[in-house]
């Protein structure tokens, strides 16, 4: 009866540590490089998790300071070869067409207010993954806003996943860790 009670304990311990966005600091005890990384990824999927992506940040260390803006993707059910890829990130703002001045819906640019249009830099590969860039007006969006739908396209075989995300203050949680 021990065991059992502690063998549960010690689960609800690891669950709820593991539920909490962290960042964890790695040394190679062979190299002593220091990396750091998120304990949790970004999820973008359907409920059983085989359509769509996860996105990782990358994290890297600059005159003392933690700063993320590169991200990996990890695509599943879209096929693996891939290149020529698309990220949308869709905020979760009820005034996504207008000011609180403007009587008539406005048009916007693809990155303007309400979502963030990213393309794939990397070159064609097999694997799944897939590399964007954030740049510093996208941070500044994600830092305050939550989001509302991430859409992963491939861009080899044109299939792509809308996902609604549960985990909407994700990137705002990730970025308060980093100051």
């Amino acid at each position: 009866m021990k065991k059992l009670t502690l063998t549960l304990t010690a689960i609800t311990l690891s669950l709820s540590s593991f539920c909490q966005l962290k960042i964890v600091k790695n040394i190679d005890e062979m190299t002593d490089e220091i990396t750091y990384m998120a304990n949790k990824r970004f999820i973008a999927a359907n409920e059983s998790l085989n359509k769509g992506c996860a996105i990782d940040m990358i994290i890297a260390e600059k005159d003392g300071r933690l700063g993320a803006k590169h991200l990996i993707t990890t695509m599943v059910g879209l096929d693996k070869c891939n290149e020529n890829n698309t990220l949308i990130i869709l905020y979760d703002n009820n005034d996504k067409t207008k000011t609180s001045t403007q009587t008539q819906p406005q048009q916007h640019p693809p990155d303007h207010r309400n979502k963030i249009t990213l393309e794939s830099w990397n070159k064609y590969n097999s694997k799944g993954d897939t590399y964007f860039t954030f740049t510093d007006s996208h941070i500044q969006k994600l830092k305050t806003q939550t989001i509302d739908k991430v859409r992963i396209t491939n861009g080899s075989s044109y299939k792509s996943y809308t996902a609604q995300i549960k985990e909407k203050d994700y990137f705002i949680k990730f970025y308060k860790l980093l100051n």
